[in-house]
C-alpha cells in the first residue's frame, strides 16, 4: 500500500504515523517502533515521539518513554501532541512509581485539554489512565467533567466521534492535499461551507490542524462504527 502512495512526503509520513498507531493498538509495539525510526525524516516529528513513547509504555520502558516525550512538555500553553505527550510522561512516571509526579504530568494535560474543551489526546490510552484519572479525582477537589467523561461507563464509547455525512466527505479528502476550494468544488458546496466542517471536525477530533485531523481521522475510521454511524 506504501508503494502505492505519490511520492509526496507529507503523505507518505501520515501514512507510517497512521500505520504505527494502527499497530499500537493492536498491542504491537515492537512493529510500531519499528516503523518510526528515530534516524528518518518523519521518525524525529513530534507526533512520532508521542507515538514511540506509547509504545515503549506498552513495552513497560518507563524510562525510555519519558526520554522521548519530555521535551515536547517544555514550553507554554500545549497543543493537541504536547497534550499527548503530558499523558505518556503521567503514564511512564506511574509506571515508576513516582505517584507525585505522575499526578501533576496529569493536571497539566487535563488543564491543557479543559481550556480546549478536547478529550482525543486521552483516548488512546484511556484504559491505562483510568487508576490514574481516579486518584486524581480523589486528591483533586476542584470537580473536572473531563475526568467525570473519561471516568464514565461510557468511556470507550468516547473513542467513536460522530461525524455528519458532509463532515466525513470532507475528512476523506483531506489526505489529498486539496484546498478548501478544491474540496469545495468536489463537493458542490461553497468555500465557507467547508470552512464550517473543518471547525467542526477540529473540534470533534481534538485537533488544531489538517494534518492533526488527518492523522485523528485514520484513526477514527478503525473504531467500531456501530456506535458513531454519520448522522445527516
Amino acid at each position: 500500500m506504501l508503494e502505492s502512495l505519490p511520492d509526496v512526503p507529507f503523505l507518505t509520513d501520515w501514512y507510517l504515523l497512521v500505520q504505527s498507531e494502527l499497530e499500537l493498538i493492536e498491542g504491537r509495539p515492537s512493529v510500531a517502533l519499528a516503523l518510526l525510526d528515530a534516524d528518518t525524516r518523519v521518525g524525529t516529528s513530534a507526533q512520532a515521539r508521542v507515538l514511540r513513547g506509547r509504545a515503549f509504555l506498552q513495552e513497560g520502558q518507563g524510562e525510555a518513554a519519558l526520554a522521548e516525550v519530555e521535551p515536547l512538555t517544555a514550553g507554554g500553553r500545549p497543543g493537541v501532541t504536547g497534550i499527548e505527550a503530558w499523558v505518556v510522561v503521567a503514564l511512564a512516571q506511574e509506571s515508576l512509581r513516582q505517584d507525585g509526579a505522575a499526578l501533576i504530568a496529569l493536571t497539566r494535560a487535563l488543564q491543557g485539554a479543559e481550556a480546549e474543551g478536547w478529550v482525543r489526546p486521552f483516548l488512546g490510552e484511556v484504559e491505562r489512565l483510568t487508576p490514574l484519572l481516579e486518584r486524581y479525582r480523589t486528591a483533586v477537589l476542584t470537580p473536572s467533567p473531563l475526568v467525570d467523561r473519561l471516568l464514565a461507563p461510557s468511556a470507550q464509547a468516547s473513542r467513536h466521534v460522530s461525524l455528519t455525512d458532509r463532515e466525513l466527505a470532507v475528512l476523506q479528502l483531506l489526505p489529498s492535499m486539496m484546498s478548501n476550494e478544491q474540496i469545495a468544488r468536489e463537493l458542490f458546496v461553497s468555500v465557507n461551507t467547508v470552512k464550517v466542517h473543518l471547525k467542526s471536525l477540529y473540534r470533534k477530533l481534538g485537533v488544531s490542524s489538517r494534518r492533526e485531523a488527518v492523522l485523528a481521522g485514520a484513526s477514527w475510521a478503525t473504531t467500531d462504527q456501530s456506535t458513531a454511524v454519520p448522522t445527516a
